[in-house]
């Protein structure tokens, strides 16, 4: 796929997907492990869906027009990709769950 804005925005909304799904996948764990309270859990899952929802939203929106009102550089795209990818490779002994959510949360606003 050629480097142009629409592209650009496309994938970053890719990572930022992938950010909320391993977000929601950590969530799930910790309250299938009695680790979470479940009514806070419910609400963060809810809102997580809800921001996946409002992604996809964009992301028709990008395919169906072609605008993009503020695309990111093709750095910012790679910037994001490792960030993702650390999410996935935490080291379990050293890295607190509640930080890595937060980092997911963090690349799904980026």
């Amino acid at each position: 796929m050629a480097s142009t804005s629409k592209s650009l925005a496309l994938q970053r909304i890719k990572e930022q997907i992938a950010a909320l799904n391993f977000a929601t996948d950590a969530l799930t764990v910790l309250l299938d492990a009695h680790q979470f309270d479940p009514v806070l859990a419910d609400l963060r899952l809810r809102q997580l869906s809800a921001w996946r929802t409002d992604l996809r939203d964009t992301r028709m929106t990008i395919i169906a027009t072609g605008a993009v009102a503020d695309p990111p550089s093709a750095a910012e795209i790679e910037q994001l990709r490792q960030r993702v990818a650390a999410l996935y490779n935490w080291n379990r002994a050293s890295d607190a769950i509640d930080t890595l959510i937060g980092e997911a949360i963090a690349i799904a606003a980026a």
